[in-house]
């Protein structure tokens, strides 16, 4: 009787000890899930920031992009050429896709809602910053269909609306 009580004693504990080790291994994995989601969603924005910075370097670095910009600061008065439409089209699109990815960051859980608010009121403040990109923008958004009515591009319509209207 004695050792029936012992092995079923010692049976018990081993199956609590087996418990209490996968809840011990529930806890590290959920840390480290937790710290993983943190490190990716670092990367994303320093991703992102990354290439918003590296298309202010080409324009300080590159004279020609420079007086595109010069030219895309003010309203459609400048001389514009078929090559600074086509550069600005290409502009536009660069930044619609920067946004883009921002978006589907935000989607994908990788940004939180503060950062996406961040960026969408800077995608708004570009056409402030550069009105002569206007139309580049108002193409690239349309041709986005669905994906330009998503939540970063919600104030660049907004803008672009409120641009379009004389009042």
């Amino acid at each position: 009787m004695k050792q029936t009580n012992w092995r079923e004693l010692v049976e018990v504990l081993g199956v609590v000890s087996i418990v209490a080790a996968l809840f011990l291994i529930a806890l590290e994995l959920r840390e480290a899930n937790r710290i993983e989601y943190h490190i990716a969603e670092a990367q994303t924005q320093i991703a992102i920031s990354e290439r918003l910075a590296s298309m202010l370097a080409a324009q300080a670095r590159d004279p020609e992009l420079a007086k595109l910009y010069a030219k895309m600061s003010a309203e459609r008065g400048h001389l514009i050429t078929a090559t600074d439409e086509s550069q600005m089209q290409a502009l536009a699109r660069q930044y619609l896709n920067i946004y883009r990815t921002v978006q589907i960051c935000y989607d994908n859980g990788l940004l939180p809602a503060q950062q996406l608010a961040t960026h969408a009121s800077d995608l708004a403040a570009l056409l402030q910053a550069y009105p002569g990109l206007k139309e580049a923008l108002q193409t690239g958004l349309d041709e986005l269909g669905d994906a330009g009515r998503s939540a970063v591009f919600k104030p660049l319509g907004d803008a672009l609306s409120g641009a379009a209207d004389p009042a």
